[in-house]
């Protein structure tokens, strides 16, 4: 697919217009005040001239019955996929430092990976020590 292929990155204001204000046959101005927003807060999102916050994301979660992590995922992955057509080829010419850390990239390792946010909690802390740990005895 070439950039002039790729679809537009959809911002999570029209997700939130089309499935969930339309979806429930809510007003804007209804939402924002189950919610405890200012209308123009989400008026904004739903042009797409604001971004969802954390703060926004767990009263839409709360509201709709989602997950706050729905709301925040749908606004990363369209910074995400703005800043790739905004700077794309520029990022994909960096060359990537040697001697990076191989575990966390490569696929035999993932098995590894911790399966629950508990498990990231404890997870993190001793993967850091180890990593200083290696790097002490080298």
């Amino acid at each position: 697919m070439t950039t002039t292929d790729k679809i537009a990155p959809i911002h999570p204001g029209e997700v939130l217009m089309e499935d969930f204000i339309e979806g429930f046959g809510i007003t804007q101005n209804k939402l924002a005040v189950s919610i405890g927003v200012p209308p123009r807060r989400i008026n904004e999102i739903v042009h797409g001239k604001r971004g969802i916050t954390a703060d926004t994301a767990l009263r839409l979660a709360r509201y709709f019955g989602t997950s706050a992590e729905f709301w925040i995922n749908l606004q990363s992955r369209y910074e995400l996929d703005r800043a790739e057509d905004i700077a794309g080829e520029q990022i994909a010419s960096i060359t990537p430092i040697a001697g990076r850390v191989n575990c966390l990239i490569s696929t035999p390792c993932w098995s590894a990976l911790p399966r629950s946010e508990v498990d990231w909690v404890l997870w993190v802390p001793r993967r850091l020590e180890r990593s200083r740990q290696s790097s002490s005895t080298s």
